[in-house]
C-alpha cells in the first residue's frame, strides 16, 4: 500500500482480515462481495485468488529462482490450509481461488489447519526424544488427544486417537468458533469506538488509513504483551494526531477529553503518543474470548464422551498468549496442556508434512448424516394397508 504523499493511496484497496468472510457470510460463492477499509468493494474471488497469487511469487522470487533453480512450477504440490470450521461451500472457493492463481487443481491438496499442526506436533515429539534430553508430553499408541488451534480469526478443535505409524483417526467431526485472536482485537476496538464514536472510527480508516493500519499492529503488540508483565499498566503506541483531528472534527474536543468523560476513564491515560492502560482493564478485554475457547474445548470433550483424552496441544497465533494458556489450564486442571516449540508455525511446518502424509488421519467422523427414502410413504389411496409399515 503506498503512502499518502504519493498521491496514490486513493487509487488501492485495503481489506483487512477478509479469511474470516468465507465462515461469516451465509451465502458463499463467486458472485461475493469483499468491502476494504474505506467501503470499496471488489470480487470475493479476485481478493483471495491475487493473495495466493501473490504469496506464490513471493515464494518464487525470494526462494525457487535464488536456490532451487531447477525446479519449475509443474513440480511443485502445494498445500493450502484453511480452518476446520469452513463448510463444503467455503472450501470449493478456496480451490477455485488458488486456480485462478495459478495452481493446477492436480498439484493442489487442501489440509485441515488443526490436522496439519497435530501432524507437526508428533514429528516435533520424535525430534526433541530423539536429539534432545527435554521431552514433551508423548503421546503413545492407543492414546487420545485434542489439538486446539487458537488462530487469528478462528478457534478450531480436533480430537484423535493415535494408531500405529504416526497415523490418526478422528473421535469426532473437527469443530470450532470464530473467537480468535481478531475477537480480542475486536473488543479493544468496540471500547475505542465507544470513547470516541462511530464516526471518528470511519474517519480514521477513510481518511488516516495509514494510522489505522499502525492502530492495529500496535494493538497487536499490546495484545502480544498482556499477562507477561507484572506492572500494573501496559502502553500502546496510537495514531494521536489524527485521533486529535477526528475528535475535534466531531466534537469530542480531542481524543484525550474523550478518554477522561469514558466510563474507561479510571482505567486509560494519554501521555504523548501513548496509551496506558491498566492490565486489569486489558485482562478483562480477553474473558469474553477465553471463555468461548473453554466452552468449545468442553463441547468436543462432551462429544466425545467415554474416550479418554489426557493430553491438549495448543498450538497457533495466539498460543503462547499467557492469558489463554492460564483460562485452559484453570478450566481443565486434570489435562496436560501442551505447547510445542514454535506454536505459531505449527500449521505452516505442519502443512509441508502434510504434503508428504497427506494420509496422516486414517478415517474421519462426517459432519453430517446422509440416506435416502428406500420406501415411499403409505398412501390409503394407493397402497395395501396390508403393506403399511
Amino acid at each position: 500500500m503506498l503512502t499518502d504523499s504519493t498521491g496514490e493511496a486513493e487509487n488501492y484497496y485495503f481489506f483487512d482480515r477478509f479469511k474470516m468472510e468465507l465462515h461469516v457470510q451465509k451465502e458463499v460463492s463467486e458472485q461475493m462481495l469483499l468491502y476494504d477499509v474505506k467501503g470499496q468493494s471488489q470480487p470475493a474471488v479476485e481478493v483471495f485468488s491475487t493473495a495466493i497469487k501473490a504469496l506464490i511469487e513471493h515464494l518464487w522470487t525470494d526462494n525457487m529462482e535464488r536456490n532451487m533453480r531447477d525446479i519449475k512450477m509443474p513440480d511443485i504440490k502445494w498445500v493450502l490450509t484453511i480452518p476446520a470450521i469452513w463448510n463444503a461451500k467455503s472450501k470449493l472457493f478456496t480451490r477455485r481461488c488458488a486456480e485462478m492463481a495459478g495452481i493446477q487443481s492436480k498439484r493442489l491438496c487442501i489440509a485441515l489447519e488443526p490436522e496439519a499442526a497435530a501432524l507437526y506436533c508428533q514429528h516435533k515429539q520424535r525430534m526433541i526424544d530423539e536429539y534432545a534430553e527435554k521431552s514433551i508430553a508423548r503421546i503413545g499408541q492407543g492414546a487420545n488427544y485434542l489439538l486446539i488451534d487458537i488462530g487469528g480469526g478462528t478457534v478450531d478443535i480436533v480430537a484423535h486417537k493415535k494408531l500405529i505409524h504416526d497415523k490418526v483417526e478422528e473421535l469426532c467431526s473437527a469443530s470450532g468458533n470464530h473467537c480468535g485472536g481478531t475477537s480480542i482485537d475486536r473488543e479493544f476496538m468496540q471500547m475505542i469506538e465507544t470513547i470516541v464514536g462511530e464516526n471518528v472510527i470511519k474517519g480514521l480508516k477513510k481518511e488516516y488509513a495509514l494510522d489505522h493500519l499502525e492502530f492495529i499492529r500496535a494493538l497487536e503488540i499490546l495484545k502480544n504483551c498482556i499477562g507477561k508483565r507484572e506492572k500494573p499498566t501496559i502502553n500502546m503506541s496510537i495514531p494521536i494526531t489524527a485521533l486529535n483531528d477526528l475528535c475535534e472534527k466531531f466534537g469530542k474536543g480531542s481524543f484525550s477529553a474523550a478518554v477522561s468523560q469514558s466510563d474507561y476513564k479510571n482505567y486509560l491515560e494519554i501521555k504523548k503518543n501513548k496509551l496506558q492502560v491498566h492490565m486489569t482493564l486489558a485482562k478483562e478485554k480477553f474473558k469474553s474470548v477465553t471463555d468461548k475457547i473453554v466452552k468449545e474445548i468442553e463441547n468436543v470433550l462432551t462429544r466425545v464422551e467415554g474416550s479418554t483424552i489426557d493430553t491438549f496441544y495448543v498450538v497457533g497465533g495466539c498460543a503462547e498468549s499467557s492469558i489463554i494458556q492460564e483460562a485452559i489450564k484453570d478450566s481443565f486442571k486434570d489435562k496436560r496442556i501442551v505447547t510445542p516449540e514454535e506454536p505459531t508455525l505449527a500449521v505452516l511446518k505442519g502443512a509441508v508434512l502434510f504434503g508428504h502424509t497427506p494420509d496422516f488421519v486414517t478415517s474421519r467422523v462426517t459432519r453430517f448424516a446422509y440416506g435416502r427414502r428406500i420406501r415411499p410413504i403409505f398412501n390409503v389411496l394407493d397402497h395395501d394397508i396390508n403393506r403399511k409399515v
